[in-house]
């Protein structure tokens, strides 16, 4: 993964107004959500990076909103959000994009069955 990645809690006292807003709108569900859903007893970290993931070939081909990377054995997630693809969602479809997210944390220990860690 390519650019800068930044806490969700550095980026609301970002000096990029952009970068500011985003962190500010999924902060809010990260407070919401894990709770009602079960997850407090999950260390989850929440980062945003400025740029796109991009594919082999260095070119971004598709929109990524988030990125969920979940160790299931240690009850600890990272999920990356992508400013420049999470900008352009209303707050309906962000909440809709995280719960997605968090579901991924709930499900991944029977996703990983076969000794891998992978969403």
């Amino acid at each position: 993964m390519r650019g800068t990645l930044i806490t969700v809690e550095d980026a609301v006292e970002s000096d990029d107004r952009e970068m500011r807003q985003q962190a500010r709108r999924v902060q809010k569900l990260l407070e919401k959500w894990p709770n009602r859903l079960g997850l407090t007893h999950w260390k989850i970290k929440l980062e945003l990076s400025a740029t796109a993931p991009r594919d082999a070939g260095d070119e971004v081909t598709f929109r990524v909103s988030f990125q969920t990377v979940t160790l299931w054995h240690y009850m600890e997630s990272l999920i990356t959000a992508f400013v420049p693809a999470i900008r352009d969602l209303d707050d309906d479809d962000l909440e809709e994009a995280f719960v997605h997210e968090l579901c991924h944390v709930m499900i991944n220990e029977m996703c990983s069955c076969d000794g891998s860690d992978n969403n």
